[in-house]
C-alpha cells in the first residue's frame, strides 16, 4: 500500500519516509535506502528523515564494510549536528560508526592475537 502511495502522491515525503522504515524493518536495505532518499531530497531540513538515513547508513556499513556507506553516515551526522548540535542521538550515531571502522580495520583490542 506504500508503494501505490508513494506512486499516487510522489511529493509526499512522509509517505516515503514510512516506505523506507517498513522495507528497512523486512530487511531491504536497498529499497529502504532508495525511499529514505527520496523523503529527504523532498524534505531536506527533517530530522527525523536524515536521523534515520544515518541508521540505515550505519547498518549498510556494519553489514558490508562499504566505506561508501561509512562515508553517507558521517556527511548525514553532520547535517544533524548543524541542525541540532546538542542532540545526543546524533553523537551516539558517530560513535557507533566510528566504532564499527575501528573493529573492520582490526584495531580492535579484543580482536588481537592472544598468545
Amino acid at each position: 500500500l506504500l508503494e501505490r502511495d508513494a506512486r499516487l502522491a510522489p511529493n509526499n515525503p512522509l509517505i516515503f519516509y514510512q516506505l523506507a522504515k517498513l522495507t528497512y524493518l523486512l530487511d531491504d536495505y536497498d529499497k529502504s535506502q532508495e525511499a529514505i532518499e527520496t523523503a529527504c531530497g523532498l524534505a531536506p531540513r527533517n530530522f527525523e528523515f536524515l536521523f534515520f538515513r544515518a541508521l540505515l547508513h550505519h547498518k549498510r556499513y556494519q553489514m558490508t564494510g562499504d566505506m561508501e556507506q561509512f562515508n553517507l553516515g558521517i556527511d548525514a551526522v553532520k547535517k544533524l549536528q548543524e541542525m541540532q548540535p546538542d542532540d545526543s542521538r546524533t553523537r551516539d550515531i558517530r560513535l557507533m560508526l566510528m566504532e564499527e571502522r575501528r573493529v573492520k580495520e582490526g584495531s580492535d583490542p579484543a580482536a588481537a592475537p592472544q598468545g
